[in-house]
């Protein structure tokens, strides 16, 4: 009898399995840490992949720790990766923000999120200044929002600009 190999872009045993089991199991960073060993070598197709499996996470479980550090990874090896055009950056990176907002809309006095805000708004500089006055808006909404209030403080010490704090 003659054994089959599975073809070369079958995904392993060990992505399906950690797959299934962190969409049940979002905080077991052992999961997340055998699946970054796995993405060293990966191509932006696979990372953007892991980026859907962290969204489609995040929306469920909106504050786990270990799946925000693991989209940080991913994103990180996404943009370091030799085959993502620089140019696609400014575009990955909005999307990015785009997400995250959603999640704190979700979500809200969320740390790890807005950690990951930051993270996302130093690799654009460009954002930062709307982002502050996007926050500052919501905050009228949610004013004992600690996370959001700390991100403020933050973006005041980064926006190089003039913002209208009066608005």
């Amino acid at each position: 009898s003659t054994s089959k190999c599975p073809p070369a872009h079958a995904p392993s045993l060990k992505i399906l399995s950690t797959y299934i089991l962190l969409l049940f199991h979002p905080s077991s960073s052992t999961h997340y840490n055998l699946r970054r060993t796995l993405l060293l070598t990966s191509p932006p197709s696979v990372l953007k992949g892991e980026l859907y499996l962290t969204s489609l996470i995040l929306i469920r479980s909106g504050k786990s720790s270990p799946t925000w550090s693991y989209r940080k990874d991913v994103l990180n090896l996404l943009l370091n990766h030799p085959s993502t055009p620089v140019v696609s950056h400014p575009s990955i990176l909005s999307t990015e923000l785009n997400f995250v907002t959603r999640i704190i809309k979700y979500y809200p006095k969320n740390y790890y999120a807005f950690n990951h805000r930051r993270y996302v708004l130093l690799r654009s500089p460009s954002l930062l200044e709307l982002d502050l006055e996007v926050t500052l808006e919501e905050l009228k909404m949610n004013n004992s929002d600690n996370s959001r209030v700390a991100h403020i403080d933050w973006l005041l010490d980064n926006v190089k600009g003039e913002v209208d704090l009066e608005g």
